[in-house]
Formats: structure tokens, C-alpha cells, sequence
């Protein structure tokens, strides 16, 4: 064989020599020389060569067209092999194309254009098996070199280009897929045409491109949609291939501009293959894309719709458990699916830990389009068999349900249970877990049902067809069970009415809220069997916001019957929460007193509930009689409501709130609850009013109880936390608050004037750091200044403090007179020597008297004036008889 290629090869040289007749013309014609010689020697060499490899021009994704044309079949047979014998290695299911694409026999058979039709078909028929299969490593060198054999033996590129263009197109973007594209002999494609851009430019086709010519191209999208099918069948490893099918035929048909029924007709056999129970992971998931996708598009069949369900459910499997459930609930949303077929139920009842999945799904997503399916059918099958009530059970127990899955579980459940006694029992154990779990969502429901018997009853007493509503109502019967069941929850229904409670306490109705809280203290005086109150009134019970919000109901008898249940605190299980709703009813009580409602005595009664709660019960720690963290806050409020104003509207109020004073074990309000005070509170009432002399007691009783060198005004650390109570109290009081708070510190600095221990030390700094915080709203505001004659001097005038407390916006008018009180006294209640002291306030002071304007009033000037004389008498009293000219040199 060699001797005779290289005779060939001789004869083909010699046949394109020139002709010695024309060589010896031109000898004639041009002076022979040698480099002429070898100039002519070359270029007849080189036309010989170019002539030689156009007759033996050989396509190549290996090499180059002059390479290939010098490297024979049996060399490129060779390199086929090693190649092949690579990828055997790698994958045993090559080794079946061994015989019939790269054995010796297969080699030398044969060229394709000699055969006839059937052995050409039956030859391609081999190739596109094993390019399916190659699609996997297509960009692997050991890939490259069987096609090349491939070409060279089979003309591949010439009768197989289909099946080699869709082998190389899920690279679409590499080099390899762009010389396989070029290679190729595109005319005789039946869907590649187009690429002849690609053939030209050398550039890859990006893959929206692809989307897009897919979404356009029918014939195309078929091949896809096929060749996806047979990615799908395909068993063991096969690459990205499969998901770039999926992805294509995904992206596509987001673009379609509409989705027929020929698209859906011909993505099922991909649809079927790819969500059997044979397919892989990636074919899965590949298919649960185009599903989720095709179902998003467009509209389709009911049995299609099962049939999807059904396959997802079935071939759901490790690790796409999650990913299924997603399609499921896609599908349920975008088809609208209200009942999941039996068999699919089946299916997917059998998922491992299906609660911890649906709870997933419900946590990221409002997944009702399929959840509410769902407990729909366990609801319906939780008789059959004990893994459906295992599966309920675990939903109810782990899913954010709510209303609507109960409202759709319920009226089946209770039909169930009408079946028989153990159907009862099971039945009712899951009512009781469902109001543990979910009280409100099971509240709902039960409303639900309550309002259909009552419905259904009147519905039979006026002789009306209910045939049409029979799904939605439910009977007498069924109610009377749900109390049996539900008795002391907060779902149970209310006795006489067709609500349960949680929904009476919402009720527009005012008369119904009140009789749910009356049913409440009802329960609370009943005890379960382990000892325990019922659910209803448990701690943190469900029933808590809703008796929060009725704390503060606009209706004053809702409001009195809500503050005065026992359980309250408990139900709540936020003090913090019941106490701002508390305090905020007693504001909204205490305006409508001053305005004179036609419900006077009914807020009256609101407002002494209400200072009951706050400083008789949530400043008490509920395990014993010490303050709670809202002790403070509760002697704040104290403030507020302790003084008796002019009012009659309010006397019972304050006689209420010094009552409550006495249960708040916090150091401020220490000699407030003393027998001392309710002495005098005695005496005036005897001569038929309380006024003045109440006041005076109760500012002095404030004023010791600030002054006082109680150890209780420390904390662990050993801190006074007098002056922060007393900063935080004028900050969140009102104006009557913070006039009271004010006077009585005013009287405490006057108590302990000229004194030098700890106690006067921290009573004079917190009043100090009072007003300086404050100075724009008090000293310097001349709002009032009408009043400091009252309350400025040495004895605050004891009418005009009743005067001050009416009401929030008469006290404001003095809030600025008794701050400039306050700083007098405790200009003049500085201690002697005492320079620290002195050098905290009174530098700051006097800058910040020398800053404020007088504002066009001579009597603010005058007071402004007095003040700084304060201050200089003050400087001679801590500094020495020298004392005020040496603060003037360091102060300037």
C-alpha cells in the first residue's frame, strides 16, 4: 500500500510539470542563472502543491486543510481509536459504538457515497446514538479526536449534520462548537441553517439568541423539545446536556409571545420522560422547570394538569424534594387546582418529613394555592390510614397555618366524625392541637361554622331550600360538638351565641365584648384536671392581644371589665405593652371628666381600674410584693393624678390614685402612702371637701420621700438613681406631672438647704440637671410669668396649685413658673464651702441667665434679674466674701 500511494503521488507531480517545450521557449526568451533556476524550481513546487491539495482537500476540526490533506485515513483511524478508548475509560457505555463505528472492519468498509439509501440510514442511525452520548464531553480533547475520525470516515459533517450540530449545541459558546459549525456542510441541514452567520463570522451564537430563534422557529423548537426527550431517556451521566435543553426550551418559552396547545402537545414526550421515575436528578429538575414554565404560559387541560401533579408527586425524589414542592405549588396557583388528584395525595404523602417541607414552602412563599389543597385532602383521608393522620398532625403542628385552612379542614373533620366513635376521638384530639397551635386561625373557623348553623336554623324555620349551601353550613350538631371539644379555649363558642370567644372580644357589638371578657372571669375561676387554668386564660394566651386592645376600648364599661379580669397580666404577658394601655386609657378617661361627658361615672370608674392596674398591680413583680421593672414608671404616673384640683369631676380619681400610691413599693412615693397623709385626707373629709391641705400633705410627702436618704434610691452598684428617675419622670410626664414634680422638688431642696450629705447632694443635682435639660421650656420661656408671684416665692399659694392641676393645658401656663422657682431655691439652698457643688451649677448657670433674652418683658427682665443676683449671692456663699469678683475673673 505504501509503494503504491507513493507511486501516486509521483504520477500526480509529474502530471502538473510543465511541459519541456514551454520550459525550453522560455530558456530561449530569458538568461538562464541559477538563481533564476531556483526561483522557477520553487514556484513549480508550490503550484504543484496547491493544485495537489485542492483535489485532496480533507474537512478537519483537528487540523489545518494543509495538514489534513497530507495525514491518510489509516492515521486518522488511529488517532480515532486512542480517542475512543479515552472516553471508554471515563464511561463504559461507549464500548457498545466500538464495532460498529471504530473497529478495523469499520475503518475499511465501504464510502458512504457508494452505498445505497438503507446502509446510509443505518449507518447514521449509529452515529446519532453515539453523538448523543459524546454530547456529554463534547469540549474533551479525547471527543475531538473520534469526530475527527468521524468526518473523515462517515462524512459526518456532510450526512450527519442535524445530529452533529445538536451534539456540539450545548457548547454553543466554545471554539470547538464554531469549528464543528464551520466544518459542517450546513445545506444539507434540516434545522441549522441559520448558522451559516456563525460559519462566516466565526462567532458563537449566545444563548438568548438561541431562545429567541427557538420561541420563532417551530421546526426548531420541535428538534429541541425532541432531542431533549432523548436526553431524558438516556440513562447514567449525560453532562449539561440535558440541562441546556431544559434551560432553551425554559427561555423560550418566556418569549413566546403565545403559548398554543401545539407547544404544550409538543413538550410531552419530554415532560413524560423527564419526570419518570427512571430519569435522573438533572433530568428531574430539567423538567420541573419546563412544567413550572409551560403552566405559568398558558391555560391547560384538567387531566394534563393531573397528569403533571401526579408525575411530579411520583417521580419527586433526593435531593429535590423542596424544588418539587415548589412546581407543585406553581402549578396549583397558575391553574387555579382546588382539589390534588387522589393518586398524586398518595404520592406525596410518602415524601420523608413532608411538615418540614411544606413548612419551608410556606415560610418563603404564601403558598395557599397548594397548602390549602392540601390539608384539604388530609382532612378527607385522615380516617383511611394512619400515615394521613401522622401527616395532618405534623402539618398542624409545624406550618404557619391560618384561617382558610382551617375554615376548609373543619367542615370535613366534623363530617368525619360522625362516622364513628374512633373517628370522634381522632378527630377531636385534632381540634385540640389545632387550638394549641393556632388559636386564632382556629377561631376563625369556628366562627365559620357557627355562623353557618345559625344560618342553616333560620334558614329551616322560614322553610327555605338550603340544598345549594349544605357544603358551607354546618348543623346544630356539629356546633354542639365543637363546645364539647373546644370548652375553656379561646376558640370555644360562646354559650347563647354563635361566635367563640377570640371573635367576641373584636365584636362591634360593645354588650358582646363585654360578655366575652364576663365569660373569661367566668373561666378563670375553674381549674382543668392537671391542675392548670384553661387555655383560654393560660399564660400568654391567644386571647392576649385582643384583651390588650380592649384595655383601651373606646367603651368605658368594656374597658372597666377588661382592666378588672384577674388574668389580665397573665393573658397579656407583657407588662410593658399593658401598661402604656393602660396609662393611655387613663389620659383618654381623665379628658373626658374634664369635658364633662354624659359618661362620667362610667369613666370614672375606667380611670380607678386603670390606676388600679398600673400602681397597684403591674409595679408588684407577680411572684411576690417587690417593685417590678415598671415600679418607676408607675411612680411617674403618680404624678399625675396624686393632687386635688378645683374639679369635683376628678376628686374620686386622686382620693383612687393615693389609694393605689400605697401598693407602689418604689422609694419616691415612700411617706406618699403613710398614714400621716390619709390623716389629713380624713380631716378634710369631714368638713365635706378635699383641697389644700390634702395638696400640702401630699407635695410634702413627695418632697421627703426625693430627699431622703432611703437605701432603696441605689442600685447593685451603689449608684443613686435619683436624679435619672427624676430626669425620666419630667421627660415622659405630662404638664400636671411635671408641675407636681417640680413643686415637690422645690420643697426638697428648701428641706434640705445648707445641708452637705449625699442625699441633699443628689436631690440638688437632679433638680439642677432638671432644669438645665428643660431651660428653653422652663426658665427662659416667659409663658407665665403672670404666675410667679405664686409660686416663685418662699410658700407656693395652695388654691393656685389646685388651679394648676385641672387639667393638662392650665398646668402648662405654669410649667415655666415653677422651674424659675426651683432654681431659686436651689440657688439659695447651696451649702457653705461647698466649692465642688458650686462649680458644677452655678458657672452654667449664670452663662446660661446672661444668654437668655428678656423678649420685650420688663417682669421676665426683672426675674431673669433676680436670678443672676441669686447667683452671685450663691458664688459668696460657696466661694467665700470674695467669692463673687473671683467667679467674674474666671468666668471671664
Amino acid at each position: 500500500r505504501a509503494r503504491r500511494r507513493r507511486d501516486r503521488r509521483a504520477e500526480g507531480a509529474k502530471r502538473y510539470q510543465p511541459k519541456r517545450s514551454i520550459a525550453r521557449a522560455r530558456s530561449r526568451t530569458m538568461p538562464l542563472t541559477a538563481i533564476g533556476a531556483a526561483l522557477a524550481d520553487v514556484k513549480t513546487h508550490v503550484a504543484a502543491a496547491e493544485q495537489r491539495i485542492g483535489a485532496n482537500a480533507k474537512a478537519s476540526v483537528l487540523f489545518t486543510t494543509r495538514q489534513a490533506a497530507d495525514i491518510d485515513l489509516e492515521s486518522i483511524h488511529a488517532i480515532g481509536v486512542s480517542g475512543f478508548e479515552e472516553l471508554c475509560r471515563r464511561d463504559g457505555r461507549f464500548e457498545a459504538h466500538a464495532k460498529g463505528l471504530f473497529s478495523t472492519r469499520a475503518a475499511e468498509g465501504a464510502r458512504r457515497e457508494a452505498r445505497d439509501a438503507e446502509s446510509n440510514a443505518a449507518t447514521s442511525k449509529l452515529v446519532r446514538a453515539y453523538l448523543r452520548l459524546l454530547s456529554g464531553y463534547f469540549t474533551e480533547r479525547a471527543a475531538s479526536k473520534t469526530i475527527e475520525y468521524l468526518i473523515r470516515r462517515f462524512k459526518i459533517h456532510v450526512y450527519d449534520v442535524d445530529d452533529l450540530i445538536a451534539c456540539a449545541m450545548p457548547w454553543h459558546g466554545t471554539a470547538e462548537f464554531v469549528k464543528v459549525a464551520q466544518t459542517c456542510q450546513l445545506e444539507n441541514s434540516k434545522h441549522f441553517k441559520w448558522l451559516s452567520g456563525v460559519k462566516e463570522t466565526g462567532a458563537a451564537p449566545p444563548r438568548d439568541a438561541l431562545a429567541v430563534r427557538c420561541s420563532k422557529d417551530k421546526a426548531f423548537f420541535t428538534f429541541c423539545a425532541q432531542s431533549a426527550a432523548e436526553m431524558a431517556t438516556t440513562k447514567g451521566n449525560v453532562g449539561s446536556t440535558s440541562a441546556f435543553y431544559a434551560v432553551l426550551l425554559t427561555e423560550a418559552i418566556g418569549v413566546m409571545k403565545e403559548v398554543d396547545s401545539s407547544i404544550t402537545t409538543r413538550l410531552l414526550p419530554y415532560l413524560e420522560a423527564g419526570l419518570a421515575s427512571a430519569a435522573n436528578a438533572e433530568q428531574f429538575a430539567g423538567a420541573l422547570m419546563v412544567a413550572t414554565q409551560l403552566a405559568a404560559r398558558t391555560d391547560m387541560a384538567e387531566p394534563l394538569v393531573e397528569a403533571l401533579i401526579e408525575g411530579i408527586a411520583k417521580g419527586s425524589r433526593v435531593p429535590l424534594h423542596s424544588q418539587a414542592l415548589q412546581a407543585l405549588f406553581a402549578i396549583c396557583q397558575t391553574q387555579r387546582v382546588k382539589t390534588l388528584p387522589e393518586r398524586a395525595f398518595k404520592h406525596l404523602v410518602k415524601i420523608p418529613e413532608l411538615e418540614e417541607l411544606i413548612a419551608d414552602l410556606v415560610h418563603s412563599y404564601r403558598a395557599d394555592a397548594f397548602s390549602i389543597p392540601l390539608v384539604r385532602s388530609l382532612a378527607e383521608f385522615v380516617d383511611v390510614h394512619a400515615n394521613y393522620e401522622r401527616v395532618l398532625r405534623g402539618v398542624i403542628e409545624k406550618v404557619p397555618l391560618h384561617g382558610k385552612h382551617f375554615m376548609v379542614m373543619m367542615p370535613i373533620l366534623l363530617k368525619t366524625s360522625k362516622k364513628g366513635s374512633a373517628e370522634a376521638a381522632t378527630v377531636k384530639s385534632l381540634l385540640i392541637l389545632a387550638d394549641q397551635k393556632h388559636p386564632v386561625a382556629t377561631s376563625e373557623a369556628v366562627d365559620f361554622i357557627m355562623r353557618g348553623a345559625v344560618a342553616k336554623k333560620k334558614n329551616d324555620a322560614h322553610g327555605e331550600d338550603t340544598s345549594k349551601k349544605d357544603k358551607l353550613v354546618a348543623s346544630e350538631e356539629d356546633a354542639s360538638f365543637l363546645r364539647s371539644v373546644l370548652l375553656g379555649s379561646a376558640s370555644a363558642p360562646m354559650s347563647g351565641h354563635a361566635t367563640s370567644i377570640h371573635a367576641a372580644l373584636d365584636h362591634p357589638n360593645a354588650s358582646m365584648r363585654e360578655s366575652a371578657i364576663a365569660q373569661l372571669a367566668q373561666l378563670d375561676t375553674e381549674v382543668e384536671q392537671d391542675g392548670q387554668p384553661p387555655s383560654a386564660i393560660k399564660r400568654n394566651s391567644a386571647l392576649g392581644p385582643a384583651m390588650l386592645r380592649r384595655v383601651s376600648d373606646d367603651d368605658p364599661r368594656v374597658a372597666a371589665a377588661a382592666m378588672e379580669l384577674e388574668a389580665l397580666r397573665r393573658m397579656v404577658n407583657d407588662d410593658g405593652a399593658l401598661f402604656a394601655a393602660a396609662k393611655a386609657r387613663l389620659a383618654a378617661s381623665a379628658t373626658a371628666l374634664a369635658a364633662g361627658s354624659a359618661k362620667s361615672d362610667e369613666e370614672r370608674r375606667v380611670a380607678k381600674k386603670a390606676l388600679r392596674l398600673t400602681l397597684g398591680v403591674l409595679s408588684k413583680s407577680e411572684m411576690d410584693s417587690s417593685p417590678s421593672a415598671l415600679a418607676g414608671r408607675a411612680a411617674a404616673l403618680a404624678l399625675e393624678y396624686s393632687l386635688f384640683s378645683t374639679s369635683k369631676s376628678s376628686k374620686n380619681v386622686t382620693k383612687a390614685a393615693l389609694a393605689a400610691i400605697r401598693a407602689c413599693n418604689h422609694p419616691a412615693l415612700d411617706k406618699v402612702g403613710r398614714d400621716d397623709v390619709r390623716g389629713v385626707m380624713e380631716s378634710d373629709k369631714k368638713d365635706g371637701s378635699y383641697g389644700a391641705a390634702c395638696n400640702s400633705a401630699v407635695l410634702a410627702a413627695f418632697a421627703s420621700s426625693l430627699s431622703s436618704a432611703n437605701k432603696t434610691w441605689m442600685n447593685e452598684e451603689g449608684k443613686d438613681e435619683r436624679q435619672l428617675w427624676i430626669r425620666e419622670s419630667f421627660r415622659d410626664a405630662n404638664n400636671v406631672g411635671r408641675v407636681t414634680l417640680l413643686l415637690a422638688c422645690k420643697l426638697a431642696v428648701e428641706e434640705t438647704s445648707g445641708k452637705s450629705g449625699a442625699a441633699a447632694a443628689a436631690i440638688r443635682a437632679a433638680a439642677w440637671s432638671t432644669v438645665r435639660e428643660h431651660w428653653t421650656d422652663g426658665v427662659s420661656n416667659t409663658n407665665g410669668i403672670k404666675f410667679d408671684e405664686f409660686v416663685v416665692s418662699d410658700v407656693v399659694d395652695a388654691e393656685e396649685i389646685q388651679k394648676m392641676v385641672v387639667s393638662h393645658s392650665s398646668a402648662g401656663k405654669y410649667v415655666s413658673s415653677c422651674a424659675r422657682g426651683l432654681l431659686r431655691a436651689l440657688l439659695a439652698a447651696l451649702p457653705k464651702k461647698a466649692k465642688d457643688e458650686a462649680d458644677s451649677i452655678l458657672p452654667e448657670c449664670f452663662r446660661q441667665l446672661a444668654m437668655t433674652s428678656a423678649k420685650d418683658s420688663d417682669a421676665f427682665d426683672v426675674a431673669i434679674g433676680e436670678r443672676l443676683k441669686d447667683v452671685l449671692d450663691a458664688c459668696d456663699r460657696c466661694y467665700g466674701t470674695s467669692g463673687a469678683s473671683a467667679f467674674f475673673r474666671a468666668f471671664c
